[in-house]
C-alpha cells in the first residue's frame, strides 16, 4: 500500500458536511448484533485468524517541511506543535507500521491522512523510527543510534 499525498479541509468546511444514518439506529445496532451472532456461531476457535503480537516500536516525528505544524497527531497519539526541521520526543506504540494516519494545522488549513487499511503490511517492530511528515505524505526512517 503506497501512501496517498495530503488532502487540505479548511476548518469550516469540516462543520458543512452533515451526516445522517440511512436507517433507524435501532435498527442498524440490531442488523450489527445478527451478524456478529451469525459469524461467531459459524466459526470454531482454531479458524479464527490471530493477529500477531508485534514488538512496541518507539516513534517521534519530524516537521520535513518549511511551515509550522500546530496540533500533531499521528495514530492515536498527539506529538503538539513541530516547527519546520524540528523532532519530537520518542512516544512508545504497540505497533506501528511504514506508515500511519495523521493530522495536523498549517497556515490556518487542517491537512489530514487516513491509510485505506494495513492489509500485507508488516509492523515495524522493536526498533526507533521517524515519521516524516511532509506536504506530500508521511515517511518512515529507522533510527541508528
Amino acid at each position: 500500500m503506497g501512501v496517498a499525498p495530503l488532502c487540505a479541509v479548511t476548518p469550516t468546511a469540516c462543520h458543512q458536511h452533515h451526516v445522517r444514518p440511512l436507517m433507524p439506529m435501532n435498527a442498524v445496532v440490531h442488523s450489527i448484533a445478527v451478524c456478529a451472532v451469525a459469524a461467531l456461531s459459524s466459526c470454531h476457535s482454531e479458524e479464527m485468524p490471530r493477529m500477531e503480537r508485534a514488538d512496541p516500536s518507539e516513534i517521534r516525528v519530524r516537521n520535513g517541511s518549511d511551515v509550522a505544524f500546530t496540533d500533531v497527531i499521528v495514530g492515536r497519539n498527539s506529538y503538539g506543535n513541530i516547527e519546520p526541521g524540528r523532532t519530537t520526543e520518542y512516544q512508545t506504540w504497540q505497533r506501528a507500521y511504514r506508515y500511519s494516519n495523521f493530522s495536523f494545522m498549517a497556515e490556518s488549513k487542517v491537512y489530514n491522512f487516513v491509510p485505506n487499511d494495513y492489509t500485507g503490511e508488516v509492523p515495524l517492530g522493536q526498533g526507533k523510527f521517524t515519521y516524516v511528515l511532509t506536504f506530500g505524505g508521511i515517511e518512515v526512517e529507522r533510527d541508528t543510534k
